[in-house]
């Protein structure tokens, strides 16, 4: 039983060092680039999706504290709420970089703002997406609204529209651009898909998150 504590105190500290780090270096790379050229749309929606992320490991690391036992309903709808948004920053920052290749129609663009409007609002505000959480002894586990299946929806669709896009650019582009894309579509490609597997997929097929931490 003591390997046991002395075991899960050394993940435990892993666990918050690497959080730490990672969401450090996310922030200062997102302010590099944005102070590179503020005015330039790429180095923005970067940016907006550095500190999205920052924020998505925050509410993703607050959900396996047990001193924060009496929260988990509230901070894992923030942190599916915030998923929504971090999926949507990255569609917009693939469709922006390194340079757009189509442009979208308005109501397109106007149907993805309101869709990520809407389905943060259903998390946040109501029982239909998350209907409550608690604490297992790996962490948060989630009892699924009726609406889940909006949220899986969602950001499945916005998923494929970046690996997508970002495939369809890697054929066409030459050269640099080709380069940074291919670079760009292997790093967000591999974490989105590991994403979607250990925090969508899993837990939806399991009823159980209890594989969420490994990504």
């Amino acid at each position: 039983h003591r390997i046991d504590i002395l075991r899960r105190g050394y993940l435990d500290t892993v666990h918050i060092s690497l959080v730490g780090i990672i969401g450090l270096l996310c922030l200062l790379f997102g302010a590099k680039v944005y102070a590179a050229d503020r005015g330039n749309k790429v180095n923005k929606s970067f940016a907006l999706f550095a500190v999205v992320a920052f924020f998505w490991m925050m509410f993703d690391f607050s959900v396996y504290q047990s001193s924060l036992a009496n929260y988990q309903t509230l901070l894992n709808r923030l942190d599916i709420a915030n998923i929504c948004v971090l999926i949507f920053s990255l569609a917009y920052f693939t469709y922006l970089f390194p340079k757009g290749l189509f442009k979208l129609p308005r109501f397109v663009v106007a149907l993805a703002i309101s869709s990520t409007l809407g389905i943060v609002s259903l998390v946040m505000l109501t029982d239909k997406v998350v209907e409550y959480a608690f604490m297992e002894d790996y962490g948060s586990n989630i009892k699924f609204g009726a609406l889940f299946y909006l949220f899986a929806v969602y950001t499945s669709i916005l998923t494929a529209f970046s690996l997508i896009v970002f495939l369809v650019k890697y054929i066409k582009f030459r050269d640099l651009e080709k380069t940074q894309v291919r670079y760009i579509f292997e790093g967000i490609g591999l974490l989105t898909v590991f994403n979607l597997v250990f925090n969508l997929f899993i837990p939806w097929a399991t009823s159980s998150f209890i594989w969420a931490r490994f990504c």
